[in-house]
């Protein structure tokens, strides 16, 4: 065993289990969360983040505490006013079928497919644009929901995803430019848009601090499809995405905006088994061990206010991502073994 493969793996274990030992402060037997106002987000991640670090009763019992949930409150998936509702509901049902709980995927599934606009195959965001049929495309939605699509078997509606993200990023990634991920269903691209608001719809090469999580999640998309069609052309896009956040983003190892690419780089190593994947991978961990505070959890400098006004529920929804890529990291280096 190498020094630093040594290195790394201690410290991925120390750190997962300063955040197990915070977690597991508002855990409880039944799966619920023990905090005030807890909303959707902060569940949302709990079951990848069981099955990361290999505790099915978490997994089973936080499941079951998100079907009983959404069972009792239409508004715990569908809170109004709020975006990221598709996003939200895809997440969660790649937790469910992780956890074999297939009648909540199935669930999930049909209250997810409604959100898909019939012209673009992209995803609306909101109930508002949901019911009117028209609107912006939410990107994030899209790609998430194309994977999760993937995994329940709905196979229509992921190459309708997929036929969407094709169009708008393939002839990008060949221009070599910027990567515009706004739509509007009505007007296509999305070219112009506050500057406050540049990295939510454009990706720029050779710049810092950008939505590098957005590449994370296209890749899987396009994994994700690659695994259900066989079509090389699908992996050939998802490596390119990856590829693409690795090349041209000068902080992509010190940017926390990018730590979904973890989750890509992990995704990519299960198809492809190209030990490059997990050397990536492994470099995000290391930048994400380095955000952990002394309570346990971790912090999202790029992203939050000071640590100490950050809310509970975001802390359970970012420290549970974290902690999943890190798991991951680990799990790679010790198949080494």
């Amino acid at each position: 065993m190498t020094s630093v493969r040594h290195d790394r793996l201690g410290t991925y274990a120390e750190t997962l289990r300063r955040f197990a030992e915070w977690f597991n402060r508002y855990r409880r037997p039944d799966g619920s969360l023990d905090a005030p106002n807890l909303s959707c987000p902060a569940y949302m991640p709990v079951p990848l983040y069981a099955h990361a670090i290999g505790e099915p009763g978490l997994l089973h019992a936080s499941l079951a505490c998100i079907e009983a949930r959404a069972g009792r409150d239409s508004h715990f998936l569908l809170a109004p006013g709020r975006d990221l509702l598709s996003y939200r509901m895809a997440w969660i049902a790649i937790g469910a079928m992780l956890g074999d709980r297939l009648g909540l995927a199935r669930s999930l599934e049909q209250q997810l497919v409604p959100f898909q606009d019939p012209r673009t195959g992209g995803f609306f965001g909101t109930e508002t644009a949901c019911r009117a049929g028209e609107g912006e495309i939410c990107f994030d939605s899209t790609a998430n929901a194309c994977a999760a699509l993937c995994m329940v078997g709905n196979d229509s509606a992921a190459e309708k995803a997929g036929d969407f993200l094709r169009r708008l990023i393939q002839p990008q990634l060949e221009a070599g430019q910027r990567l515009l991920c706004g739509w509007h269903s009505q007007h296509g691209p999305v070219t112009e848009f506050d500057a406050r608001q540049a990295r939510v719809y454009s990706i720029e090469p050779g710049e810092s601090l950008q939505y590098l999580y957005k590449l994370g999640l296209l890749v899987r998309a396009f994994a994700f499809l690659y695994c259900r069609t066989g079509e090389e052309a699908d992996l050939k896009l998802a490596r390119a995405c990856q590829a693409w956040a690795v090349d041209r983003s000068p902080d992509v190892w010190s940017n926390t905006l990018g730590h979904k690419l973890g989750w890509s780089a992990w995704t990519l190593f299960a198809i492809t088994r190209d030990r490059t994947y997990v050397e990536q991978s492994c470099r995000i961990a290391d930048h994400l061990t380095g955000l952990q505070q002394p309570d346990g959890a971790f912090h999202y400098p790029e992203y939050w206010p000071p640590y100490a006004q950050v809310a509970t529920e975001w802390k359970l929804n970012l420290g549970c991502q974290f902690a999943t890529w890190i798991a991951y990291a680990r799990t790679m280096l010790k198949g080494d073994e």
